[in-house]
């Protein structure tokens, strides 16, 4: 009886180390799962944080080049960009090959999905402009300064087809949009004159 109770005791210890064998290797497959899974979030922290850095430098790339582009456009040829407030009074002057042109902000409201800019528009020279084409660009601040957000630029082509009339100031309105009101105060225009009129001397009547 006694030798019977040994070997069931020898064979028990023997089937519960046998047991432990495959627990210590599941462990060893646990533990190494648990590094790979910390080795992944480690790497995919680090990918944000590259990314992150990559979106922000793009974002400033292309603020640059806008930047660029903005200023490059007031600098065409022989015409000059007027650049404006619509917070602040005062004009600016605009050059073009045939003479310059005086451009001030009158009245600004809003209008659909726009602003509507009336604007005192003033021909110093003596003669008649029917109609001004405007290069006409926007944002909510000027470029470089600390509110400057470059997602509020807008830019279009806008014509006045009314007569700039010599020696006066002449009441223009234009249509800034899409944009905002809190998105509209930096403006610039560059003014062309596809004609140009002027009075006929007595000695050729």
């Amino acid at each position: 009886m006694k030798r019977i109770t040994k070997a069931a005791v020898i064979l028990g210890l023997a089937a519960g180390l046998s047991g432990c064998k495959p627990d210590a290797e599941t462990a060893a497959e646990l533990r190494s799962l648990r590094s790979a899974v910390t080795e992944q979030a480690q790497a995919i922290a680090q990918l944000k944080v590259a990314h992150s850095k990559l979106t922000s430098d793009i974002v400033k790339l292309q603020e640059d080049v806008f930047n660029l582009r903005w200023k490059d456009a007031s600098s065409d040829d022989l015409a000059q960009t007027a650049y404006l407030s619509l917070t602040d009074k005062g004009y600016s002057v605009a050059e073009m090959p045939v003479g310059s042109v005086l451009i001030a902000v009158r009245d600004v409201t809003p209008y659909a999905n726009g602003v509507k800019v009336k604007l005192d528009v003033g021909n110093p020279t003596s003669a008649t402009f029917p109609g001004l084409k405007l290069q006409v660009a926007w944002a909510n601040a000027a470029p470089g300064t600390k509110n400057y957000d470059s997602n509020s630029h807008q830019k279009k082509e806008i014509s006045i087809s009314g007569d700039i009339k010599p020696g006066a100031w002449n009441t223009e309105e234009i249509i800034l949009a899409p944009a905002k009101p809190d998105q509209v105060d930096y403006v610039t225009i560059k003014p062309s004159a596809p004609r140009v009129v002027l009075r006929t001397s007595p000695e050729r009547k």
